[in-house]
């Protein structure tokens, strides 16, 4: 279970300094990539709570940064349950195996 923390925690940093690094350099061709990436490391949550917050959010109540450090938080959520369900899979079936296999 703790390499699964670990690639979790190292997937949903790599996603922040992603969209961090987009949102300071929008224009040029590292905010592109650095965009595609975010979107990568942190998903399934970076598509899921972002659409979660705008359909949430009433139009022109919240700024458009208010709405995106909304939607990080969201998507570091779901990318949370989603990542510990996964990894008690791993650790059930790795038990699972472990004890066919000493048997």
């Amino acid at each position: 279970m703790r390499t699964v923390v670990r690639w979790f925690l190292i997937s949903q940093v790599l996603g922040v300094v992603a969209i961090a690094l987009y949102l300071a350099l929008r224009d040029s061709v590292v905010g592109s990539v650095s965009a595609r990436v975010g979107l990568v490391a942190l998903f399934p949550g970076s598509l899921l709570g972002g659409r979660l917050i705008e359909w949430l959010s009433r139009p022109g109540q919240l700024t458009r940064e208010a709405i995106q450090t909304l939607a990080l938080a969201t998507s570091l959520g779901i990318n949370a349950m989603t990542w510990a369900i996964i990894g008690k899979a791993i650790v059930a079936r790795s038990r699972k195996s472990a004890s066919i296999g000493a048997a």
